[in-house]
């Protein structure tokens, strides 16, 4: 066979299958693919799962985040009480206060008074208020803090809204 004509007609030719076996896949090929499937399905809704957790987390601490924004904005109307006589009295602390307008998160604002003498600072008593808004996930409580330094005045936006809801309490139908 000079132009190699056998050769070229045993790669065109099937190979031969033994008798009474069927070309195919066996039963054990197919029950190992579909477990093999089942493994890398059951790994990736485990990603998808913990993909969503971690979604779910830093949505919650976003919300925090603004939550503490509007807070510390807010704190000396909280903090600071008025007597009598509209003077100024030390903070109050605040604790498992929830959030206005969310519902899942609270908070707690703990002043300490700062070290600072009357030479140092001439005006009004400085206070260290470490605000923390709190939130569950999944069983477990987390946090976000921030420390901030404070006068004890109270704006004066603050006392008239103060002023009108006490005079609209009083007031009768």
């Amino acid at each position: 066979d000079p132009l190699g004509q056998g050769a070229l007609a045993a790669m065109k030719t099937r190979p031969e299958v033994a008798a009474g076996r069927r070309a195919g896949f066996t039963l054990i090929e197919i029950v190992l693919a579909a477990g093999l499937l089942a493994i890398g399905l059951s790994a990736l809704i485990g990603l998808f799962t913990f993909g969503a957790n971690l979604v779910s987390q830093a949505r919650l601490s976003a919300e925090a985040a603004q939550a503490l924004e509007g807070l510390v904005a807010d704190l000396p109307g909280r903090l600071f009480p008025l007597d009598e006589r509209g003077q100024v009295g030390p903070p109050r602390s605040l604790a498992s206060e929830p959030v206005p307008g969310h519902p899942r998160l609270s908070f707690e604002a703990l002043p300490s008074p700062t070290p600072v003498s009357a030479s140092d600072y001439p005006g009004p008593p400085l206070w260290a208020v470490e605000v923390t808004v709190r939130w569950k996930s999944r069983g477990l409580e987390r946090g976000l803090s921030q420390r901030i330094l404070l006068p004890q005045t109270i704006s004066l936006a603050e006392r008239l809204r103060r002023a009108v809801t006490t005079a609209g309490a009083g007031a009768g139908p």
